[in-house]
């Protein structure tokens, strides 16, 4: 639990802490187009950019995040920098996903300034399908304020592969105990089960539950 409770944490300063760079607020004053007619102020796309190397630059520093999202409040992604392999990939234009439809998107825009969601651990999926290989994948974010308005303009969403520590979780308590170790959601949904094809078969139409 101390160990979960590290990551989240870790997590969670860093979704604020790129939440309040500036590249957010710009970005939204600069969509609909230019907030002056000084030649020399930045415009959208180089605002996007910026936030982009600063998404990038987290990745390459944790090597267990596989995505940073900035999300309108419609649902729509607008900056999407993701890890592919060994590499770190800009999504721009039509590859930009729609995510209204996700709980993550739904629950964080209704929150407070400052505070975090933290997701279920669950598999990831990029337009609409399970990812294959599997990844394990826990989500925090944020929502984004609009500094004019004051209203919920989006959010600041972390995927990051979890799994590594859940088998890390169970790999130690066994070579203390000797004992079999089991991971479950809190709809006793396994995370971690000895039989690996009993894991996550709540996020594949399966019903394998630690009550049952």
């Amino acid at each position: 639990g101390e160990l979960l409770q590290v990551a989240i944490n870790n997590q969670s300063s860093d979704v604020l802490f790129l939440t309040n760079t500036p590249p957010i607020q710009a970005i939204l004053r600069t969509r609909l187009g230019p907030v002056s007619d000084k030649p020399n102020d930045s415009s959208y796309i180089q605002w996007v950019e910026r936030l982009e190397t600063i998404f990038e630059s987290q990745l390459k520093r944790k090597s267990t995040y596989l995505k940073i999202r900035f999300i309108d409040a419609q649902g729509q992604e607008l900056v999407n920098v993701s890890r592919e392999g060994p590499e770190l990939i800009r999504v721009r234009g039509k590859q930009l996903q729609n995510k209204a439809h996700r709980p993550y998107v739904r629950d964080t825009l209704k929150l407070p300034v400052e505070s975090v969601y933290v997701s279920e651990i669950n598999l990831n999926r990029e337009f609409g399908e399970v990812v294959s290989p599997h990844q394990e994948v826990l989500r925090t974010a944020t929502p984004v304020y609009d500094e004019r308005t004051g209203e919920v303009a989006g959010l600041v969403i972390i995927a990051v592969e979890i799994g590594h520590k859940l088998h890390s979780i169970q790999k130690g308590a066994q070579d203390k105990s000797g004992s079999e170790i089991y991971i479950t959601n809190d709809h006793g949904g396994y995370l971690i089960h000895p039989d690996v094809s009993k894991t996550y078969g709540f996020d594949q139409g399966k019903r394998y539950r630690v009550q049952e």
